[in-house]
């Protein structure tokens, strides 16, 4: 190469004899041109150097063929229609996605190859997308994600649905990864819980804090009487972690012997006289006590940690055994709660009870009082527990008897009470839906006069804006093309005061934002049918 550069900078008349190579395959070819042509071998020799340094360089070659994708399952379809589904994944709606994404599942379409890598570059971003877009993903989509180490969270999803030989259960839970273990023990679980368990007590003090809480987790697979020996050693590990979740599973078992404890405290915490039910504290509380609520006896001294260990030891209890032992309705016992010291801790504390037991008598007590309580009473003990209380009931009572509640509430209380329409089950009934839309019509109508009589306040005027955007994902489907019409805003009076015209605007903008959803809503769903 240093010769051919050489003659090529003083000519090939001061070159001499100096042959014109370059150190590359070039040489090859071009020693079979005659020498005496010194000039024309020099150009052809230059511009083959100049094509193959521009070339670039033989590949490297690999020791194994890529495996293909494996097929797409027989049943399953490309969605044919794909405009839609590319506007809301660049809209960036995890709602809009979670529809999308749950009809195409339901109707068998997965997603088009070229939309794959932007859906799986979506789901990297939004945690709460990424089982709906699993499911959709198809076949191709789990090949993908193997060639990119951010789409790794397909990988976990994907081996807990496949299935796992007998032969390769035990050394997943030997040498795998944790992911892979857990997995292992949970298809163990379900197949010789005796077995699962065994392995997981001969591993139980090597453990850290981490594998234990993930492992505990799968006793919840056919949880027995058989498992109370290693939740009960489980109640005094040094992770609190673990120990909540021992605690509660051991209070799913009725008759163990943690429950027995839990009822022999409940006989003192508890006192039923002359219609009124109360709290009476014990004098001393010993380590037993202390250990099964999960409190250190250093913190006794502070009053929380003193009430937490009375909370831990009712909220054992199961809803039967108020029943049972005092021989009362649901709505008698939660009005014989005198105490107001205990009266929104024993409410809420029934208040989960009812959800995790799925007591639907209960749940509808519970909100028939809740009911009765002033909802502007900023005093209230229930004030700050309020939401989390009518999530916790609405998730057990069947969705006609929420919405009518709804609706009564609605129309007494009016747009305050909009806030909590994120509460109801979705989508909306029908019959409800049509309700929403003429009592929101209607309350539009009226907002620019109430505006002329009384000064609305911007929280009052956000309910109106924040409840419009939850609506717009909770409304039926078979509503749209009644929603999507007949919007009209009374305009406000000119010269009108600052916080008139904001409040305007913000109703303007929600009821537009509103529209727009819906008609999204309404594009996916043609789209996808």
């Amino acid at each position: 190469m240093e010769s051919f550069i050489t003659a090529a900078i003083v000519g090939t008349d001061q070159s001499g004899d100096t042959a014109f190579t370059t150190g590359t395959q070039i040489d090859d070819l071009t020693s079979q041109l005659p020498e005496s042509e010194k000039e024309r071998r020099l150009l052809l020799i230059g511009g083959a150097w100049g094509a193959y340094t521009q070339a670039g360089q033989i590949a490297q070659s690999i020791s194994e063929r890529l495996t293909a994708s494996p097929p797409e399952a027989q049943d399953w379809r490309v969605l044919p229609r794909t405009h839609t589904l590319e506007t809301t994944l660049t809209l960036k709606e995890p709602k809009l996605l979670l529809e999308a994404f749950a009809l195409m599942r339901e109707h068998h379409y997965h997603v088009p190859f070229p939309l794959l890598p932007q859906v799986l570059d979506y789901a990297t971003g939004d945690k709460n997308v990424r089982e709906a877009a699993f499911a959709v993903i198809g076949e191709r989509g789990i090949w993908l994600s193997s060639f990119n180490s951010q789409w790794k969270w397909v990988e976990p999803l994907h081996s807990g649905i496949q299935p796992i030989s007998p032969e390769e259960i035990e050394t997943l839970w030997q040498e795998g990864t944790l992911a892979q273990r857990v997995n292992a023990l949970t298809h163990q679980r379900q197949a010789d819980p005796a077995l699962a368990r065994q392995w997981l007590e001969k591993v139980w003090k090597q453990e850290r804090a981490e594998s234990k809480t993930k492992f505990l987790e799968v006793l919840d697979i056919n949880l027995s009487a058989d498992d109370e020996a290693l939740l009960e050693k489980a109640l005094d590990d040094r992770a609190e972690a673990v120990r909540e979740i021992a605690a509660s599973f051991l209070t799913e078992l009725p008759d163990s012997a943690f429950m027995r404890r839990m009822y022999t405290r409940a006989e003192t915490l508890v006192q039923y006289h002359e219609d009124s039910l109360s709290i009476h504290t014990p004098k001393n509380i010993d380590d037993s006590w202390l250990r099964d609520t999960r409190v250190n006896k250093r913190d006794l001294k502070h009053t929380s940690h003193l009430l937490t260990t009375y909370y831990n030891v009712l909220k054992c209890l199961p809803l039967d055994y108020w029943e049972e032992r005092f021989k009362l309705t649901p709505t008698q016992i939660i009005s014989a709660v005198k105490d107001q010291n205990w009266h929104s801790r024993l409410f809420t504390i029934w208040v989960k009870c009812a959800q995790q037991q799925e007591r639907v008598d209960w749940a509808s007590d519970l909100l028939d009082y809740w009911n009765t309580i002033p909802s502007d009473d900023e005093n209230s003990e229930f004030a700050a527990a309020g939401k989390d209380i009518l999530k916790y009931l609405y998730s057990v009572l069947p969705q006609e008897p929420l919405e009518k509640i709804v609706k009564e509430k609605l129309t007494k209380y009016g747009y305050a009470l909009m806030t909590f329409l994120d509460q109801l089950p979705t989508p909306w009934s029908h019959d409800f839906s049509l309700f929403y839309l003429q009592w929101v019509r209607d309350a539009a109508s009226n907002f620019v006069e109430e505006l002329g009589t009384t000064y609305m306040s911007h929280t009052q005027s956000d309910y109106w804006h924040n409840g419009l955007a939850r609506s717009a994902y909770a409304l039926a489907p078979s509503c749209f093309e009644s929603a999507l019409k007949g919007w009209e805003l009374p305009e406000l009076p000119d010269k009108s005061h600052y916080t008139k015209n904001y409040n305007h605007g913000q109703l303007q903008t929600g009821i537009n934002r509103f529209l727009e959803v819906l008609q999204y809503r309404k594009n996916i769903i043609e789209e996808i049918h």
